[in-house]
């Protein structure tokens, strides 16, 4: 396996399964993670110092993007917000 450069990503929807579940695996991976939900479906909350959770709904994803070098989408709170995938 390659190693990567650890990088700081965005995940929408990352309190939710398939979000919560990718904001572990990048975690584990050695990135920093900011996850943004509205928690109306999801409910686990990673604990680890590499990680940032924001309960915003309604947020726009494109202000936070502007920090980090990727934004991922994941679960219906993604959906709901603006669509910036790099």
């Amino acid at each position: 396996m390659v190693a990567m450069k650890p990088e700081r990503i965005l995940v929408t929807g990352g309190a939710e399964f398939l979000g919560s579940h990718l904001c572990e695996r990048l975690v584990a991976d050695g990135h920093n993670v900011i996850c943004i939900d509205d928690l109306f479906t999801g409910r686990r909350v990673l604990d680890s110092h590499n990680f940032e959770f924001s309960h915003s709904p309604g947020l726009d994803a494109t202000t936070t993007h502007s920090q980090c070098s990727t934004a991922l989408v994941a679960g219906s709170s993604g959906a709901r917000s603006n669509r910036t995938v790099r």
